[in-house]
């Protein structure tokens, strides 16, 4: 899949010919005017590259970008920032910034009409709006495709997509999105506000439509996997996204499709961020992005220790973002088996906002929590409410559940007592997504 020599490298650009499902994006680049697949032979030969020759060109793009935003983004021309500055140099920006600074954060003689808007989720929170132009926008679908073939898929293969954000948000449901669908073979199965009832009629859906992929969110994979028998055709790959996803999830959708399960971390802003292998490592797309690790200090976490997700862009001329926060919260370091360059983190934990100090101050996320419940039964979903400095923890279980030795287990972590309730269902947010923690409001 992967390789490591020069020639090899050659080799692995060459092969990119030769993949199935080449032709489609071949003319959809010609129709369209986009590079796409230029794009994507330039990743697939920088794979075959060895680590350190990537983290040099990493390091050049870098240094271009700053030296291009700073003198032409009114943005960072404002910061006085002399063109040598390194990328620490700059602040961090949020959602809230994006919304503040949009205009002043995109070069000025760039006409709209030549940009591709993408639209943040929404998911807890107002959508923010980013402009694309051609070279980013194409790198993202490259990058995207570029994880077909760490799967072991053609760049065309039939899927359906199991997605939820709200109708005035994601467009995938609307006449144009299937319509856009039909030649990728995408068919998209909506998960918003997603119950019992309709994941049964997806269930049913999947075992008719015997999908070679499916994609979607975790918590929807594993609502409709949860309990039932094994699809009779078992699909090639599934791939998880937009959330956590528990280890627990992984067991129960992998039975259920027959099919190993990969990780994909990413956000509409910049696409795929970090893929998953076919041994397990979730490799940072270095060739596209800088992911820094930053912990509350905004210095860089140690690994095994989670941070907050910070994402630069390397493609994006038109609307450079740089040290954009992401506000997830992902455990830095790790390693990996395969012969890929890209570097490596651990799994997602959640959001920043909802993580909470445990015992002796150790912070502990949703995946913490669901790693205590596991020897305590099957639990399908929980969510943490914090309540005037007590805790209680809601458990969607399926069969024989500990709630006794739940409530030791999550007090010896949490260092107090906490209340193990079962629930019947758990809040979401309207996107579909489950609300691992809910803070509420002082009576």
């Amino acid at each position: 899949m992967t390789v490591s020599s020069p020639a090899a490298a050659a080799h692995a650009a060459a092969g990119a010919r030769g993949l199935k499902g080449r032709l489609l994006y071949v003319v959809v680049d010609r129709i369209e005017g986009r590079a796409v697949i230029p794009a994507l032979e330039a990743m697939l030969e920088r794979q075959g590259w060895d680590a350190a020759r990537l983290r040099a060109e990493t390091d050049l793009r870098v240094r271009r970008q700053l030296e291009h935003a700073i003198a032409r983004v009114p943005f960072y021309q404002r910061l006085g920032l002399a063109t040598s500055a390194t990328l620490d140099a700059l602040p961090l920006i949020g959602r809230e910034e994006l919304r503040r600074h949009g205009d002043s954060l995109r070069v000025p003689d760039v006409p709209p009409g030549a940009l591709e808007e993408a639209t943040s989720g929404g998911s807890t929170g107002t959508p923010v709006r980013v402009w694309l132009d051609a070279p980013a926008r194409d790198a993202q679908m490259a990058g995207v495709l570029r994880a077909q073939t760490w799967m072991g898929l053609p760049l065309v293969t039939r899927h359906a997509l199991l997605w939820g954000p709200p109708p005035d948000v994601v467009t995938y449901g609307t006449l144009k999105g299937r319509l856009r669908g039909l030649p990728i073979r995408r068919s998209f199965y909506p998960t918003y506000g997603l119950d019992d009832a309709a994941a049964a009629r997806l269930r049913d859906q999947l075992r008719h439509g015997a999908f070679p992929q499916v994609f979607g969110y975790s918590s929807a994979l594993d609502r409709i996997a949860s309990g039932a028998e094994p699809l009779p055709r078992p699909a090639r790959a599934v791939v998880a996204s937009a959330e956590i996803l528990f280890p627990a999830q992984r067991r129960r959708i992998e039975r259920f499709f027959g099919a190993p399960l990969f990780e994909r971390y990413g956000c509409n802003e910049f696409a795929a961020i970090a893929h998953q292998c076919a041994r397990g490592g979730r490799h940072v797309l270095s060739d596209r992005v800088v992911l820094e690790i930053l912990d509350r200090s905004g210095r860089p976490a140690p690994p095994g220790t989670i941070g907050e997700a910070v994402v630069s862009d390397l493609d994006n001329r038109a609307m450079p973002l740089l040290r954009y926060r992401l506000g997830d919260a992902i455990e830095a370091g790790g390693t990996c088996s395969c012969p890929l360059p890209f570097p490596v983190v651990g799994p997602v934990h959640g959001r920043m906002a909802d993580l909470l100090e445990g015992e002796g101050g150790r912070m502990v996320s949703p995946r913490h929590v669901a790693e205590t419940l596991a020897p305590c039964g099957e639990a399908l979903e929980h969510q943490v409410r914090v309540a005037d400095g007590g805790l209680t923890c809601l458990v969607r279980s399926m069969g024989s559940f500990d709630f006794v030795r739940a409530a030791s287990a999550l007090g010896a972590l949490f260092g107090l007592d906490v209340a193990v309730r079962p629930a019947v269902a758990i809040e979401r947010w309207p996107s579909g997504k489950v609300r691992p923690v809910v803070r509420e409001a002082a009576a």
